[in-house]
């Protein structure tokens, strides 16, 4: 996945839901997601078990 780029099928915006994503840690690790909630909703979630170090969430497992 590193470095390679891939163009939305459709119109996507913060408030779009079902859109697959891919997180990529500094450490090379890297979660690959599907958003029930608005994309900005899920990402909000993932920044926040990252800063509570959330060990259930495989996003904040790679932080603690």
């Amino acid at each position: 996945y590193a470095g390679e780029k891939y163009k939305p099928r459709h119109f996507v915006n913060c408030r779009t839901r079902g859109v697959t994503y891919l997180l990529q840690c500094e450490c090379g690790s890297f979660y690959v997601g599907k958003t029930r909630l608005e994309f900005w909703k899920r990402m909000s979630k993932h920044l926040q078990s990252m800063r509570i170090g959330n060990l259930y969430l495989p996003v904040g497992r790679q932080e603690a």
